[in-house]
């Protein structure tokens, strides 16, 4: 029933968007899509897939009401006090004002040192392929620990700059060097750096994570780029559509790409594979829930800000010999047992690990209290960056919604925060990638 009543809600909400704003990047329209569409195919418990506890689909309803909720109740004060949340504004009533511009020669170096980094598992992947080993064959490579891909794992010195700031760096240059094609100067160098590090890190990865990413920020750079052009009128019409056809171009070539990287890792499985891809989350959150719940783990907010405190604790222990705090790593643990531990989710003993889906991490924060403040908080969040994207449009705004609306993409998985490398970028981008120039009016 209430997965029925959730799939309602979420095309209730849906439908007054797509009406309402017309906006198809609108990131509740994308969310409530995502979860209808997956409450939708696991109802069918194709390949005899299991069905989870019914207290799993309460607390799915409750999450997405409190992010809905959580949307519209910024949006709401905003509209009725236009004075609140002016960050990002421009003041142009004085004799000069602020802009952001991107760091161009330190996002240089950067993409350079994140290819570097990236090019010895590129060349592990090619020779890999020649040998006759699949995709799939070596994404598993890839996640095991001691393979020739994570040498840097060897050493703490290269594993930490891997951690804290190349992979994370490599996202940081790819969401930016698409915002500039579309708001900032055009560096074509910029540019080609980002397409170069979002293909090597999908090859070298042997996923397609950062590939989509790319696709992803290229299409909401177009058509934020167009709502911007009704207030501003920067750019011709001939030039728009000039740059319409570049971005269709690239897009199409993006999901040939990926179709051929899906086939390459699946084969006769794909059907199925895409199934539990976008089934899967109830039962999988049902399984981890249960484990979080035996153990006895309350996260108080650190399973969805693990990302960010990770990076932190890390150093700590690194740097200066300092055991993780033992409450800490006993959430820490629960994370990494969701993507390391494979779990049965069908009755023919299908595996899958990881997809637990956004409301997992909340669960275990504090139940359902924790989802309802959580998803509550982090609909409020979407509402601002998206607020600030559409109407203070330019390249920091843009990124940092882009960067947002590709965690919220993703959260059919986890919640984006609980990743150190998102986290990282994250911080990055809002304190790193720009600077500030002042200009006359």
């Amino acid at each position: 029933m209430y997965s029925f009543i959730t799939i309602l809600v979420c095309t209730i909400t849906v439908t007054y968007l797509l009406f309402g704003t017309k906006h198809f990047y609108h990131p509740l329209l994308i969310f409530n899509v995502c979860w209808a569409f997956i409450l939708f195919l696991e109802s069918f418990h194709f390949y005899e897939l299991y069905k989870s506890s019914e207290s799993i689909y309460w607390y799915i309803l409750c999450g997405v009401l409190a992010i809905n909720i959580g949307f519209f109740v910024w949006d709401y004060r905003r509209k009725r006090n236009k004075t609140i949340f002016k960050i990002g504004r421009q003041y142009l009533n004085t004799a000069t004002y602020s802009i952001n511009i991107p760091r161009y020669k330190m996002l240089y170096v950067l993409a350079i040192l994140c290819i570097i980094y990236y090019l010895g598992s590129v060349i592990l992947t090619f020779y890999y392929l020649y040998s006759g080993i699949s995709l799939a064959e070596i994404r598993s490579i890839v996640q095991d620990s001691t393979s020739a891909y994570n040498l840097f794992n060897q050493n703490k010195f290269l594993n930490a700059i891997s951690i804290l700031f190349l992979v994370p760096g490599a996202a940081v240059v790819q969401v930016v060097g698409a915002m500039d094609f579309w708001f900032g100067k055009r560096e074509k160098k910029l540019f080609f750096l980002a397409v170069i590090l979002a293909v090597m890190s999908s090859i070298g990865e042997g996923g397609r994570t950062s590939l989509v990413n790319m696709c992803i920020y290229m299409l909401l750079g177009y058509y934020l780029s167009g709502v911007s052009l009704k207030n501003k009128a920067q750019i011709s019409v001939a030039k728009m559509k000039k740059r319409k056809r570049l971005i269709l171009g690239a897009v199409t070539i993006g999901v040939i790409f990926l179709i051929w990287f899906s086939v390459s890792r699946a084969g006769q499985t794909l059907y199925k594979e895409l199934y539990l891809y976008f089934s899967m989350q109830p039962y999988m959150f049902d399984i981890w829930a249960k484990r979080a719940d035996l153990e006895g783990i309350f996260g108080y907010g650190e399973t969805s800000l693990n990302g960010f405190s990770f990076a932190v604790l890390y150093i700590f222990k690194n740097l200066f010999g300092i055991d993780f705090p033992t409450h800490w790593q006993s959430v820490y643990d629960l994370i990494r047992a969701t993507d390391s531990e494979w779990q049965i989710i069908t009755a023919t003993f299908s595996k899958a690990n990881a997809y637990v889906g956004i409301f997992w991490f909340f669960y275990v924060d504090g139940r359902l209290f924790g989802i309802l403040i959580g998803m509550f908080l982090y609909g409020v969040y979407l509402a601002h960056s998206y607020n600030d994207a559409i109407k203070y449009t330019n390249v920091k705004t843009a990124a940092i919604y882009s960067f947002i609306f590709q965690g919220l993409v993703w959260s059919f998985i986890r919640f984006p925060f609980s990743n150190i490398y998102y986290a990282i970028a994250f911080l990055m981008l809002i304190f790193l990638a720009f600077k500030s120039v002042k200009r006359e009016v």
